[in-house]
């Protein structure tokens, strides 16, 4: 069962293990413009690995390329999506897995399977 912070978006903003997102989504109409990870990974550097065969971080891949936000050192692995909708991830995965599940789970989705899609091409094009 998963507890829900009780925090309002501006202390969310606010607080200093909360990362948001690079880019986010506009004009979709939904309750947030972004995406956000709650994790219990405990540092943002951990997702400071390159993703896969590109030059691309984890960090940057999440926040950027999906439009998401980072939200460390959390009880448990989740994603609350743009509409509100939450996804749960197992609670033993570290930042590469977790940037697994991630993509996956946003490449399942209506609008974040065109994230997906262009993201891939990224990886792709890299030699």
């Amino acid at each position: 069962m998963i507890l829900f912070p009780s925090l309002t978006m501006g202390q969310i903003n606010n607080n200093k293990l909360f990362f948001d997102a690079l880019k986010k989504k506009n004009g979709l109409y939904f309750k947030s413009d972004k995406r956000i990870l709650y994790t219990n990974i405990k540092k943002i550097n951990s997702f400071d690995e390159k993703y896969k065969n590109t030059n691309l971080t984890l960090n940057f891949i999440i926040r950027n390329e999906l439009h998401t936000a980072i939200f460390v050192d959390q009880k448990e692995n989740y994603l609350k999506s743009m509409d509100g909708s939450i996804f749960n991830f197992p609670k033993s995965l570290n930042a590469k897995q977790l940037t697994d599940h991630v993509i996956k789970t946003i490449g399942n989705m209506p609008y974040g399977s065109e994230e997906v899609k262009k993201l891939k091409k990224k990886a792709k094009s890299v030699p």
